[in-house]
């Protein structure tokens, strides 16, 4: 989950660039902001394959904490 569709975006940059594929999900919801409440929810996320969850954390954490 990210907090905004453009966090989301570059997490999802971030990630394809350390060659693990994703997706941004839940971008149209943002059209409805004012109508829908903002949770959990309808926030946009970033979905990654199972097998790639781990390394698609550890790379986040790495690159917030700024670790190598």
């Amino acid at each position: 989950m990210a907090r905004n569709l453009a966090e989301a975006h570059l997490i999802a940059g971030f990630l394809a660039a350390e060659g693990i594929a994703c997706e941004v999900r839940g971008e149209h919801l943002m059209a409805g902001y004012g109508e829908l409440p903002i949770t959990y929810d309808t926030l946009p996320s970033i979905w990654v394959a199972p097998e790639d969850r781990t390394k698609a954390r550890q790379r986040i954490e790495q690159a917030l904490h700024g670790l190598s």
